[in-house]
């Protein structure tokens, strides 16, 4: 199994301003109860990622205001 979170930043009229990959695991072992969801290494990383991009994409609108 193949899992790829995408974040979509729309603007306030409602285009489509970014998509970005934000995470993507590969899950090759058997699914069994101790290895559902994410780790919480992933989920720290995920939560980085997205951390990372929405802070990136708020100065850059900031940045266009400005000028």
């Amino acid at each position: 199994m193949k899992i790829t979170v995408q974040l979509l930043i729309e603007s306030d009229k409602g285009n489509t301003q970014q998509v970005s990959s934000v995470g993507e695991w590969q899950r090759n072992e058997p699914l069994q109860p101790s290895n559902l969801g994410l780790t919480l290494a992933e989920s720290k990383q995920l939560l980085k990622n997205i951390q990372q991009t929405l802070v990136e994409e708020q100065i850059n609108q900031y940045q266009k205001t400005q000028s």
